[in-house]
This record gives structure tokens, sequence and C-alpha cells, in this order.
């Protein structure tokens, strides 16, 4: 539980640092990045946590090549943690905190 918890609190701080820092680079709004950043960072959290995807199966391939052993081919598995949902969550916020925002312009 208190690992989860650190888990959370790390990744929102991450998420929040990073939408400042791109925010400020951009010279442009929080709230108008905030849902690219969320995104962005749902994917990533995706693609780098995942298993059996392309690099593993790239290595899995030049490690056959080279000693002639055949080995098993790993199923591709993404069990989502604590850091991917609150990824997720971020998004989701900065869609509604977007459309709050900008909800003359939807009108």
């Amino acid at each position: 539980m208190k690992r989860s918890i650190v888990t959370f609190s790390i990744t929102l701080i991450g998420i929040v640092v990073l939408n400042l820092v791109c925010s400020w680079a951009a010279n442009v709004l929080f709230i108008d990045v905030a849902f690219i950043i969320g995104l962005a960072s749902a994917v990533l959290l995706k693609f780098f946590t995942s298993s059996g995807g392309f690099f593993s199966n790239k290595a899995r391939l030049q490690a056959q090549a080279q000693t002639g052993i055949k080995e098993e081919e790993e199923k591709r598995a993404f069990s989502p943690g604590i850091a991917f949902y609150t990824a997720v969550g971020y998004t989701v916020c900065s869609v509604i905190a977007t459309a709050f925002y900008y909800k003359e312009y939807f009108i």
C-alpha cells in the first residue's frame, strides 16, 4: 500500500513538472498542454512497461541466429501498474479541465 502511494505521488509529480516545463518552454497555458503530456505519458509508460514487444522479439531472433538454438516466443503481456493508471487518470482529468476551461468555445 505504501509503495503504491509513493509510485502514484512520484508519477503525478513527474507528469506535472513535465507539463510545467513544456508549458513554460512553449509559452502557453498549463491547461493547453496538459492533455498532450498526459496522453504521451500513458503511451510511454505502456510502451516501456509491457513485455514481448518488438525489441524483445528482435533480441530473441538475434540470439537464435547466433546460437542456432530455438527459443520459445514470448507472449505479449501488459499488466498495467499504478503509474499507468495515474497517467490515464491525469489525462482524463485534463480533458475534463480543458472542456470546462474552454466551454465557451465548445458551446
